[in-house]
C-alpha cells in the first residue's frame, strides 16, 4: 500500500527523464544535481540508472537503446515494458525547464529522508534508553548529512582570473600574506599565512612545545577579530585558559605557588598584572572545547556549532592522535582522521592547524637527529593530506653554531621550527625563541 502522505512529484521525475531523452546537456544537469533516491518511483530510478550508465560510455540514447540497456538488466518488464519508455519519450518537447525540475526532485528527496529521520529518533528515544545529549548529537550529524547538496565543483579559470590577481594586488599593496597570519612574522613568510581550505600539521616530540605554539598562533589570530576554536584533548578549559592568561600577563604565573613577595607592593603589583591579564583574555574570541576522546562525528558538531554561534575562522586540534575513528586498524583510522581533518577545512573553508606527536623511532637515531616526515606518529597520510608539515626541534649546541646569534642566553633558549612540506612555498626553517616562564614563542627576527 501506497503511503499518500510521503513527498513525492512522480510527474517531474517522468519530466527530468523527458529531458535527458531529449539532450546530453541535460543528462549533464541531472548527474551534477540528482542522486538516485531522488526519483521515488522505482520504475522512473530505473530508467534514470539505464540513461546514466549509456552516458557514461558514451552510447546512443534513444528509445531503443535504453530498452536494450533495461532488458539486459532484466528491469524492462518491471517499468511497464517499451510503451513506459514511448510514453516518457512523448511527454517531453523542451529540456528547458531540467534544472527547474531537479531541484523540486532534490527538494521531494530531503523531505523523504527528513520524514525517514524523524521517525528513526523516534524510536532511538523509545526503545534505545540513550541519553538526551547523546540523541541530539545523533540527530544533529543525521540532519548535516541530509543538508549536503551536491553542487557543481569547478569554474573556469577565466571566471576566477580577474579574482586572483584583485588578491595579489592586495597582498602587493599591504604587505599581507596569502592566509590568516600567526602574528610571527618569520612563520608567515615561510607559509604565506595559514590559508583557507588548509590543513597544517604541528609536530614534535611530547615537551618540545607543540601546546605553546599552538596558543600563542591562537592568540594572535583572535587578536586580528578572527574568533579560533580550539580543541583540547590533554588539557582542560581551565589549563588552557591559565597559559593564554600566562602569555597575556606581564608577570609569571608558573611556580605561583612557591612565589614570594619581597613587600606587599611587589604582591600588589604582581597581582594586578595578573588581573590585566585576565582582562586581556576575556576580551580574545577564542572558544575552547576539551574532549578526552573526540571523534569526527563530535568533531563536526562542535565545528558547526561554533561556525553557527561564534563565526570562528580557525580550528586548532590538539593533539591528532587522541582523536578516535572507526577502524581497529590505528594505521586507518588516522588515515581517516586526516582525511576527515583537510575535509572540514576545504568544507568550511578555514584553515585546520592539528598538532601530531612523532614516532619513538627518532629517539633511537640521538639527540642530533632533526625530525623529517617519515617520523610523524601512526600514518604516512598526515603529510599527503596536509598544506604544509612543521616540526618544533631544540636544536643542540653545536647545531646551534650555524645561526649567528649574539647573545647565549638567546642560543639556550632557540628553537627551530623545521617546514618539510609546504605547498604554498619552499622547505625552510624558522628561528624562534623560547621564553619558558611566559610559555611562549617569539619570531627570532622582525618580531
Amino acid at each position: 500500500m501506497v503511503d499518500s502522505n510521503i513527498p513525492e512529484a512522480k510527474e517531474y521525475e517522468r519530466a527530468v527523464l523527458g529531458c535527458m531523452m531529449l539532450d546530453n546537456s541535460a543528462i549533464e544537469v541531472a548527474i551534477e544535481m540528482l542522486d538516485t533516491s531522488c526519483f521515488y518511483n522505482p520504475m522512473n530510478e530505473f530508467l534514470y540508472i539505464a540513461i546514466c550508465e549509456l552516458y557514461e560510455e558514451n552510447s546512443e540514447i534513444d528509445v531503443l537503446t535504453i530498452k536494450a540497456r533495461l532488458e539486459n538488466k532484466g528491469k524492462l518488464d518491471l517499468v511497464g515494458g517499451e510503451n513506459f519508455i514511448l510514453g516518457i519519450a512523448g511527454e517531453t518537447k523542451s529540456f528547458a525547464g531540467i534544472k527547474d525540475y531537479c531541484d523540486i526532485l532534490v527538494e521531494q528527496d530531503e523531505l523523504r529522508k527528513l520524514l525517514i529521520f524523524g521517525k528513526s529518533i523516534v524510536n532511538t528515544v523509545t526503545l534505545k534508553g540513550l541519553k538526551s545529549d547523546e540523541i541530539i548529537e545523533i540527530a544533529q550529524v543525521g540532519l548535516n548529512k541530509i543538508g549536503i547538496k551536491k553542487t557543481i565543483g569547478y569554474r573556469h579559470v577565466k571566471d576566477v582570473v580577474n579574482e586572483a590577481y584583485d588578491a595579489i594586488v592586495e597582498m602587493s599593496k599591504n604587505k599581507t600574506t596569502a592566509g590568516i597570519s600567526s602574528g610571527i612574522h618569520s612563520i608567515d613568510r615561510a607559509l604565506g599565512g595559514f590559508t583557507n581550505n588548509g590543513l597544517f600539521i604541528l609536530a614534535g616530540k611530547t615537551g618540545s612545545g607543540k601546546t605553546a605554539l599552538a596558543l600563542d598562533i591562537a592568540i594572535n589570530v583572535a587578536k586580528q577579530n578572527l574568533p579560533v576554536l580550539y580543541l583540547s584533548m590533554e588539557m582542560s578549559c581551565i589549563e588552557i585558559t591559565q597559559r593564554l592568561i600566562s602569555k597575556e600577563s606581564p608577570v609569571e604565573i608558573f611556580g605561583i605557588q612557591y612565589k614570594e613577595y619581597d613587600s606587599k607592593e611587589i604582591e600588589t603589583l604582581f597581582w594586578g598584572g595578573i588581573t590585566d591579564g585576565c582582562a586581556r583574555v576575556a576580551n580574545i574570541p577564542i572558544i575552547i572545547s576539551e574532549n578526552s576522546a573526540l571523534t569526527m562525528a563530535k568533531l563536526q558538531i562542535k565545528v558547526e556549532k561554533a561556525i553557527r554561534e561564534h563565526g570562528i575562522k580557525m580550528i586548532i586540534v590538539d593533539y591528532l592522535q587522541l582523536m578516535k575513528g572507526t577502524s581497529d586498524d590505528r594505521r586507518l583510522e588516522v588515515e581517516s582522521i586526516t582525511r576527515g581533518l583537510k575535509e572540514f577545512a576545504m568544507e568550511y573553508k578555514i584553515p585546520v592547524v592539528a598538532l601530531s606527536q612523532l614516532s619513538r623511532g627518532i629517539d633511537g637515531r640521538g639527540e642530533s637527529s632533526r625530525p623529517v616526515l617519515s617520523d610523524l606518529r601512526e600514518s604516512g597520510s598526515i603529510e599527503q593530506d596536509a598544506n604544509a608539515v612543521m616540526f618544533i626541534h631544540n636544536a643542540t649546541d653545536d647545531q646551534k653554531l650555524q645561526y649567528d646569534i649574539n647573545s647565549e642566553d638567546k642560543g639556550k633558549n632557540i628553537r627551530e621550527l623545521i617546514i618539510r612540506k609546504n605547498r604554498n612555498g619552499e622547505c625552510s626553517t624558522v628561528l624562534l625563541y623560547w621564553k619558558p616562564e611566559y610559555a611562549s614563542f617569539y619570531g627570532l627576527y622582525r618580531d
